[in-house]
């Protein structure tokens, strides 16, 4: 027959089960079928639920991987460090901080102590190379620190003065460093030398402000026989006037170290030329060399007039920079030539017919009055100075030789002092 064959008895059981599946609870989602891929839910689930990592863990940096900014920081650090040490300059602390260290017997007991200088983190400052020198004695533990004011200088040029040797020829050392205070005008570096009296540290270093600028420095001889030099001494800041270095050398004078000699640098201004003749005005029978020394200067073309530059339009007037300083040379000629015993009358002369500046063409006429009544060189000063001390003459003197706050300005007594 051609009808459809009915199910069999498979066929209704399966069909039967999936109708009850259908019926109950259609929320259920289907399952997939073999080898399809797993749905984003699915996915979710199964990072949701996945076994956590653990917490990483960060490590404890070196107790020297932070520069110090003060010396009460490094002080702090070094303490527990060393007494856990049986070296005194453990590499650590030369390659974490770049500390120079040595030991000696600073304090005479018998036993070595340390010394250390140790560059600071450079605070926000003028100061580039900060440091502090820190001493740590046998006999206490603790560790002491210098300079009790202003900062130590780890550049180049403080390296090059720590040291810890003998500077009086006693036999014990001392420890020599530099110190810097600094300002707007610059850095002053000053040498100090400290020394253990039995009972306390003695600074026998000079008893100076420091030179400004120091750009080098030399330490020749040992004992009693050390000679530091500093060079440096140049001022650039606005007001200072014309700047000029030297090399400005210390040795030991008794208990303590004293600036025994000064080179000045060979003179680029006339002020300075001037300043260099009037040293040799000044001694006793260099009368003769100091009158070549101001011809020299006033003959020496190249030689620069710092009022000329800071005021250019004071180049048109009279007198100039260069006007008064040759005015004043004039002078100092013709006195220092009554000096030598010398008629005068000529070198008088020159002063009142060459001289820009007036004042001293009056203070020659002043001389000549004075050494030809009496006939001695005291008389004839004793005028000068009463005409410079008379009206207005101080004040404008001082404006004549406003030569910056660097270099000092000569008062009314200065101009002629035999």
């Amino acid at each position: 027959m051609g009808g459809r064959r009915l199910p069999g008895a498979a066929t209704v059981a399966l069909l039967t089960l999936a109708m009850l599946l259908a019926a109950c609870g259609g929320s259920h989602a289907p399952l997939p079928a073999p080898g399809a891929t797993s749905s984003p839910a699915a996915t979710a689930s199964v990072t949701a639920t996945a076994t956590p990592r653990p917490p990483t863990v960060t490590p404890t940096p070196h107790p020297l991987a932070k520069r110090p900014a003060t010396a009460t920081e490094a002080i702090a650090v070094l303490e527990p460090l060393l007494a856990a040490e049986d070296d005194v300059c453990p590499d650590t602390l030369i390659s974490y901080w770049r500390v120079r260290c040595t030991s000696a017997d600073v304090d005479g007991d018998g036993h070595g102590d340390a010394i250390y200088l140790v560059p600071l983190a450079p605070a926000r400052g003028p100061a580039p190379h900060p440091a502090a020198v820190l001493v740590r004695r046998s006999a206490e533990g603790g560790i002491e620190r210098f300079p009790r004011v202003g900062e130590a200088d780890a550049s180049i040029i403080g390296i090059a003065v720590f040291s810890v040797t003998d500077r009086t020829g006693d036999g014990q050392p001392e420890i020599s460093y530099l110190v810097n205070s600094c300002g707007a005008r610059g850095c002053a570096s000053r040498l100090e030398i400290q020394g253990w009296d039995g009972t306390a540290w003695r600074d026998i270093g000079p008893a100076d402000g420091g030179i400004d600028n120091v750009e080098g420095v030399s330490v020749l001889g040992e004992g009693a026989s050390t000679v530091f030099t500093l060079e440096g001494g140049k001022l650039d800041a606005p007001g200072a006037g014309p700047p000029r270095g030297a090399a400005f050398h210390y040795g030991l004078h008794g208990s303590r170290y004293v600036l025994q000699a000064t080179d000045w640098d060979e003179p680029e201004y006339l002020y300075h030329a001037i300043a260099d003749a009037d040293l040799l005005f000044e001694q006793q029978g260099a009368f003769a060399a100091a009158i070549d020394a101001y011809r020299a200067a006033i003959d020496n073309p190249d030689l620069k007039d710092w009022k000329a530059e800071v005021l250019p339009g004071r180049a048109a007037e009279l007198p100039t920079g260069r006007g008064q300083l040759v005015g004043y040379a004039l002078f100092r000629i013709a006195v220092a030539t009554a000096a030598l015993g010398q008629d005068a009358a000529l070198a008088i002369d020159a002063v009142i017919a060459q001289s820009e500046e007036p004042i001293f063409a009056y203070a020659a006429e002043a001389f000549r009055r004075g050494y030809s009544d009496v006939g001695t060189i005291r008389a004839g000063c004793l005028e000068v100075t009463r005409y410079l001390t008379s009206a207005n003459a101080p004040a404008y003197l001082a404006e004549v030789f406003d030569y910056g706050y660097a270099n000092p300005r000569k008062s009314p007594t200065d101009i002629c002092p035999l």
